[in-house]
């Protein structure tokens, strides 16, 4: 009786962990070089949030997780009427300013990746699935680019990948306290 109790936990703990999973692929230069994958469900939201170049203020680029999977963008919100004027002078949702913000709604718009010139200045994050991280304090491959990607990988090479990014920064953390 005992046998069977764990061969069915055994099989039904792989078909779990060959299941599909929605992953946020962080990549960075143009070969698109891994550093981070975070799990996402559909529905999820991510924004991406800089200061804009020519205007020197907040943007906040909102989208959400669809099927396929790609990013839906919901919304960007403008730290100045000048910068939204100046991606779109008539939107078709119109504009509306609410909470100290310019926002016009993203009508639709979907992208299976999101590319982003990064540097110190830009001051680059990306929250996503409960966490914030510094996109403009990477490397960025020494490009100055940062990708994101969604892509579905099983549970287990989500977990492989995970496991390998913790050894390679404990790594590279005791390198660093070697110096």
């Amino acid at each position: 009786m005992a046998g069977i109790v764990f061969s069915t936990i055994l099989v039904l703990g792989s078909v779990f962990l060959l299941l599909p999973r929605t992953i946020c692929s962080v990549k960075e230069g143009m070969a698109g070089r891994e550093w981070m994958a975070i799990a996402v469900d559909e529905g999820s939201v991510a924004e991406v949030a800089y200061v804009h170049s020519m205007y020197g203020v907040r943007q906040n680029e909102v989208f959400s997780i669809h099927r396929g999977p790609v990013f839906h963008l919901e919304r960007v919100e403008f730290g100045s009427l000048a910068a939204a004027l100046y991606y779109d002078p008539d939107p078709p949702s119109g504009m509306v300013f609410h909470d100290g913000v310019w926002i016009i709604k993203g009508e639709g718009k979907t992208y299976p990746v999101l590319k982003y010139g990064v540097s110190a200045g830009t001051g680059h994050t990306l929250k996503v699935a409960g966490q914030t991280i510094d996109l403009s304090g990477q490397s960025a491959g020494g490009e100055g680019l940062i990708q994101l990607e969604l892509v579905r990988r099983s549970r287990l090479s989500a977990l492989f990948i995970a496991l390998r990014e913790g050894i390679s920064n404990a790594l590279d953390s005791n390198r660093s306290g070697r110096s």
